[in-house]
């Protein structure tokens, strides 16, 4: 009995403590309300923001044209139609509409009974901010649905909050991102790191992406080439000589952006991926490749350090293939409409030319074998000093010279040499022997070759085969013929 009175007790205390808003002693009629701001725009200022950690709240203002008569809601929605309608009709300068999610509001309001005026907290996220910084951001929220037979007045039911981030955001806080190499021109010579990886199809170089300043948020950014700046630089005659612009279709950039995460340091590693063989056709020059960052998800580019310009000294390229044109199976050729073709980008005297067709003559490529030629089968004519060659500067270093032979047939019929000659064309194949910089023979079917050779100079070589038979029945195919620079630096 005694805790029944003590219930009964507390239950009339509080009735009599809310009676002002449960049982009000004065009735008061509908109010109209809405956002208390001249031309529904507040202009937001340092000296209201409240900074919570990586979040500024702003207070915004509700009045009321009388006391509440009761306690009633409205809604809050954002309405970014107003602002990106007043940014295209020229209604706010260097402004832009700040994305839903980098700002969150209440839902709704609450006003109680009595009261004219309420408030309410719009919280912006300071990094989603900093990529704005140097430019106004907007947001419109809108009030409706008020309840209890209440009224939102049409003139102040959207306020816009514009945010200047200059004074917002204090310079010295901002997190840049920047390339780790950024605003240097990063030069990879035949002594750069053993983090750049090669093989016969990509030149691959590790580059990062970094977030500087304090700690912050994981953040994705766009990497892509600026062959622009490449162009200003060699017309202006800064970059280094004898550099040449690699064209963006013969190296890939990551297709999905870079994310530069804090569990990393910060940092975000992408690979610069080269086509080795599009390199290899500048080898004894210099590359250049242009980089650019671009759109961050949150935070501010580093002006002077959102480009990076590469430049390669292609001697670093070790599998020289592509400095060869047409190396590779199946080969480019002008086909017959019999077994034989010429191959294209190869010098083939007219000693190999040995098979007539409709009144053309051709030699060099096997249709059947798929592979380069000199000779034929039974009953082709005897071949003299049949020579297949391309002619190409090599700067100083060292160089193998690998070769493939599919198929030797009757090779006591005649005599075929692969061969590195100084200057241009091949000797005759009586003479390769004591004036060739290089020479193999080979002998049997598939039979790989290689031959080694040391320039002092930037040299002009001629590097292909040369072959004289006794007889029509002899045939050397050739499957590839690969070059590789082995110096030592």
């Amino acid at each position: 009995m005694k805790t029944k009175y003590i219930i009964m007790f507390v239950l009339i205390f509080i009735l009599s403590a809310c009676k002002d808003d449960i049982f009000p002693n004065k009735e008061f009629p509908a109010v109209t309300t809405g956002f208390d701001y001249k031309d529904g725009r507040l202009e937001v200022r340092k000296s209201i923001v409240q900074r919570v950690g990586a979040y500024m709240d702003v207070p915004v203002d509700i009045s009321l044209d009388g006391p509440a008569p009761a306690y009633f809601t409205m809604n809050i929605t954002a309405n970014a139609d107003t602002v990106n309608t007043l940014i295209a009709n020229g209604g706010l300068l260097n402004t832009v509409a700040l994305p839903a999610q980098s700002f969150s509001y209440p839902a709704n309001t609450e006003l109680h009974y009595g009261r004219n005026s309420s408030r309410i907290y719009v919280r912006f996220y300071v990094p989603d901010l900093e990529i704005y910084y140097g430019r106004n951001v907007a947001v419109a929220l809108k009030l409706s649905n008020p309840t209890k037979n209440n009224e939102i007045d049409p003139s102040k039911k959207t306020i816009i909050l514009v945010l200047n981030t200059n004074e917002l955001i204090d310079q010295s806080d901002l997190r840049l991102i920047r390339f780790e190499n950024g605003g240097e021109r990063m030069v990879i010579a035949p002594t750069s790191g053993s983090n750049i990886t090669q093989d016969a199809t990509y030149f691959n170089i590790p580059l990062n992406a970094r977030l500087m300043g304090a700690v912050g948020q994981d953040v994705s950014v766009k990497v892509s080439s600026n062959q622009d700046t490449v162009q200003k630089l060699l017309l202006a005659g800064v970059l280094p000589e004898n550099t040449v612009m690699l064209e963006s279709s013969n190296y890939s950039l990551p297709s999905d952006p870079v994310k530069i995460l804090q569990a990393e340091g910060g940092k975000g590693t992408f690979n610069l991926r080269i086509n080795t063989r599009d390199m290899a056709r500048y080898f004894g020059k210099n590359i250049a490749i242009g980089l650019k960052l671009s759109d961050p998800t949150r935070y501010q580019l580093d002006p002077l350090d959102k480009s990076l310009v590469i430049i390669i000294n292609t001697t670093v390229l070790k599998d020289l293939g592509g400095v060869l044109k047409n190396s590779l199976r199946p080969y480019a050729v002008v086909q017959s409409t019999d077994r034989w073709g010429t191959p294209v980008d190869w010098i083939v005297n007219d000693a190999t030319k040995v098979h007539t067709v409709a009144g053309v003559k051709y030699g060099g490529h096997d249709k059947t074998n798929t592979c380069l030629v000199i000779g034929g089968a039974t009953g082709s004519p005897i071949v003299t000093n049949g020579k297949v060659y391309q002619t190409i500067t090599l700067p100083a270093g060292s160089y193998q010279y690998t070769t493939n032979a599919k198929d030797v047939i009757n090779p006591n019929n005649g005599v075929f040499y692969f061969v590195v000659n100084v200057g241009d064309g091949l000797p005759n194949t009586v003479d390769v022997p004591n004036s060739a910089l290089a020479f193999t023979r080979p002998t049997k079917n598939d039979h790989t070759l290689t031959a080694s050779f040391t320039l002092n100079t930037p040299t002009k070589v001629s590097i292909g085969f040369v072959a004289s038979s006794t007889n029509g029945n002899f045939l050397v195919t050739v499957r590839k013929i690969d070059l590789f620079n082995t110096t030592v630096y």
